[in-house]
């Protein structure tokens, strides 16, 4: 099948691999073929700088990436639901007032259009992303204020204004305080939809501080380094990383031992003194060498 040279490698695309059923690793998935170019060279350093290593006669398996329609359909009501959803009570305050006011706010909204055009492409902009709910906060106060704003009221329905207003505004103040209580005391409504907590970053960190790390050693990352806030808690140093991006965490763990080794020697070679990241789910061979963090989803393995 046809193959392009992309950093030093041929990749030969292969068929496509569907996840037998009843397994709990159930990603669809693409498997390559992947051999040396002929006169290039690539540093193994530079691979995986770039998430990426060298897989000489290696097959690879990775998670396929969505078509771009998939991620649109996935966004598109997210940002309804935070739109619409998120607080109906004040989507409920902004259709009544604009009812009691009439055509008077449409035509106010026409005067002020360039904001909420402005706000409405601020919110377009994160349809083709996969977006986290405070992107949008900000392009969505100020469309809410700007809806407000254009109430226009005649003496009439001024009293029963005020009395929707604070109506509105008691609920949400009970609403926030029913869900402050449920956050600090750990009682949410519905188990698993709060804020994520970081506690296994801070038993991670402690437990690394056991085992022999101090502050200012050097670590390398296989998975995400930003988000790794047990480095950070230890104040540690991350010399070395192979990236979630472009899979090559996916890549890494699918690799021959042959190729694992050549990686935590060139790690070895930055004066890392462990190597850290999550435990697979579903290895495709054991971790030896690695010791897990108990009461942590990480693994360690020590390079010198």
């Amino acid at each position: 099948m046809p193959g392009t040279c992309h950093r030093g490698r041929f990749i030969e695309t292969g068929k496509e691999i569907l996840p037998t059923a009843g397994s709990r690793c159930t990603p669809r998935v693409v498997c390559w073929t992947i051999r040396p170019c002929m006169n290039s060279t690539v540093r193994s350093s530079e691979l995986i700088h770039h998430g990426r290593i060298p897989l000489t006669g290696t097959k690879v398996c990775s998670v396929k990436l969505r078509p771009q329609l998939e991620v649109l359909l996935g966004t598109v009501p997210s940002e309804m639901r935070v739109l619409l959803r998120a607080r109906t009570e004040l989507v409920t305050c902004v259709v009544v007032l604009a009812l009691l006011s009439g055509r008077v706010w449409v035509m106010e909204l026409i005067g002020v259009w360039p904001p909420i055009i402005l706000s409405i492409l601020g919110m377009a902009l994160y349809l083709p992303l996969v977006e986290n709910d405070r992107y949008l906060g900000g392009y969505i106060l100020v469309l809410f204020l700007l809806l407000l704003g254009a109430v226009r009221l005649r003496s009439e329905f001024q009293k029963s204004a005020f009395y929707v207003a604070l109506v509105v505004f008691v609920v949400m103040m009970i609403g926030t305080a029913d869900y402050t209580v449920r956050i600090v005391t750990n009682h949410l409504a519905i188990p698993g939809v709060g804020p994520s907590s970081n506690w296994q970053d801070v038993v991670a960190a402690e437990k690394l501080g056991r085992m022999g790390l101090h502050a200012e050693d050097k670590v390398a990352v296989i998975g995400d380094g930003t988000g790794a806030y047990w480095a950070r808690l230890g104040k540690l140093r991350i010399v070395a990383e192979i990236m979630d991006m472009n899979h090559g965490s996916t890549e890494f763990w699918n690799a021959s031992p042959e190729v694992q080794q050549h990686v935590y020697e060139t790690f070895a070679h930055t004066h890392a003194k462990v190597v850290v990241s999550k435990c697979p789910t579903c290895p495709s061979r054991s971790l030896a060498g690695w010791e897990r963090i108990e009461g942590t989803p990480y693994c360690v393995r020590y390079l010198n």
